[in-house]
């Protein structure tokens, strides 16, 4: 508010600069060619004493007798301008004006108004040739000055939601008619699988930064998003009495859909559980330029260096055992491990503008940015079954994660990162900011778990799957190793302080 009402009185100053001598002389009732009184202008706001910028009027000047007047040497009011070092000049240098006597003009310095950073002003010079201007200081016209609150600080609170991603099928409950393949009458997935990250999730964004210069900043900002437990489930035995507990897939020996059976009454018994977890984070730094700039707000250019995170894991546990009854299974036991595994790290740089309106104490920001870099992504899956009871495992892997695509894989994509950013603050002190705001970013091209499952299986990989029965032999590797890339978004609502000093 301070800042408003500076510019309304700097527009009224110059208002009053343009009314000629005369007609304020006729005004008041003086003879034309004649000025008012000594007066003091001052060039803010009342609560801005500390610096103001005094513009000081000249005596008014005597009539001459027509006899002329004889210097008086013994006066010491009357000096000569080339003896007086306090005598001011008008604007551009013309002829010294005469101040009553012991008079002198008075000089301050004009302070900066402490906005975010702070804000210098300029009154700039009167138009009014009758009017000494008060020999000022050279001014910056933009934002802070580089002694006054040069650092600033942010911290908030992140409530976020992010894209999820999804799986094929991964356990499937059904009646005891079928053997618990897709598409079987009856058969329902048992798991949430469409869904797999949890919402919403928590983190927090901070912000430094420092004012080299009334224009040049540097800042720096990083922000995270934890979720370490992520979404979880379990189905097992109990879970589905009198029914087939299973893990679906597609056999490409057979062609057909068919599964794996986890709990089936008086054959198998067991359970499958699933969990996830997930990081994302990100660090930045740019330069800070004040392109434009207004009384009520300012337009910033950004530019700099981005990296960002995402971290992410998709783990199926399944422990199973053979019944009296299973046939060549009768008596085993063992755990079934799946495990897939994504990492993406993007680097690049990036630009983006900081536009920010003032009105009192009230404050609207908008920041958009661009990054354009490249998204470093990998993949890395892994699987193994473990007898707790009964003949080793003829061959490593689990069920999805089996030899042919166990392993690491990696790619290097081309990727976008656009993010824009809302906030509302509100000033409480002047060196003190909340606010409340929106975020959205969007990242192209990473990899994530439920991408990198190939659910078409070749029988014969699987461990002890064809033990006792023979299946025709498939030419194609499956499950492939398959880097399946898609864009993640990012939105949300934050919380946040700044500080200034």
């Amino acid at each position: 508010m301070k800042r408003y009402w500076m510019c309304l009185v700097t527009a009224a100053i110059a208002a009053l600069g343009t009314s000629s001598a005369q007609e304020r002389a006729a005004t008041l009732g003086l003879p034309a060619g004649l000025s008012p009184a000594p007066a003091v202008i001052r060039g803010q706001s009342p609560d801005y004493s500390p610096g103001e910028l005094k513009l000081i009027q000249n005596t008014v000047p005597k009539d001459m007798p027509k006899a002329g007047v004889k210097e008086d040497k013994k006066d010491p009011a009357i000096l000569p301008p080339a003896t007086n070092p306090m005598i001011p000049m008008l604007p551009g240098g013309s002829a010294p004006m005469i101040l009553p006597p012991g008079a002198a003009p008075t000089i301050v310095q004009p302070q900066p108004y402490m906005g975010y950073p702070a804000v210098p002003y300029d009154v700039g010079a009167p138009t009014d040739p009758n009017v000494i201007y008060g020999v000022p200081q050279p001014i910056a016209s933009t934002m802070n000055m580089p002694t006054q609150q040069n650092w600033y600080v942010g911290v908030e609170g992140m409530v976020w939601w992010v894209k999820s991603y999804g799986t094929p099928a991964l356990v499937n409950v059904g009646p005891t008619t079928g053997i618990g393949a897709v598409g079987e009458p009856g058969v329902k997935r048992a798991l949430p699988v469409d869904s797999i990250t949890e919402n919403p999730r928590y983190g927090a964004r901070f912000t430094l930064g420092y004012w080299l210069s009334p224009r040049w900043a540097i800042e720096a900002q990083g922000w995270f998003l934890a979720n370490t437990n992520g979404v979880g489930g379990s189905v097992s035995s109990e879970d589905a009495p009198g029914q087939i507990v299973s893990r679906p897939f597609f056999s490409a020996n057979q062609q057909i859909e068919f599964a794996q059976q986890v709990s089936n009454p008086g054959i198998y018994q067991g359970n499958v559980t699933f969990s996830t977890r997930s990081y994302l984070g990100s660090g930045e730094i740019n330069g800070r330029y004040r392109w434009r700039e207004s009384c009520n707000g300012h337009l910033d250019i950004l530019f700099g260096a981005r990296y960002m995170l995402l971290e992410e894991n998709l783990e199926i546990n399944e422990t199973v055992e053979g019944l009296a009854g299973a046939g060549p299974f009768a008596g085993y036991r063992r755990t079934v491990r799946d495990a897939f595994n994504t990492s993406n790290d993007f680097y690049g740089g990036q630009i983006g503008v900081d536009y920010e309106y003032n009105y009192g104490r009230w404050v609207f920001n908008a920041r958009a940015k661009l990054a354009l870099g490249i998204t470093n992504s990998s993949a890395t899956i892994d699987g193994a079954q473990q007898a707790l009871a009964g003949p080793v495992p003829n061959l490593p892997g689990g069920l999805l994660a089996l030899n042919s695509n166990i392993g690491d894989n990696k790619q290097n994509n081309l990727s976008y990162i656009p993010e824009v950013q809302l906030n509302i603050g509100y000033n409480v002190t002047d060196n003190i900011r909340i606010y409340a705001g929106y975020t959205f970013i969007y990242w192209s091209d990473v990899l994530r778990p439920g991408g990198q499952i190939d659910r078409t299986l070749d029988e014969n990989r699987i461990p002890d799957f064809t033990t006792g029965r023979v299946v025709p032999n498939v030419e194609e590797t499956r499950p492939a190793r398959t880097l399946s890339s898609e864009g993640i978004w990012m939105q949300g609502a934050t919380f946040g302080i700044v500080f200034r000093w």
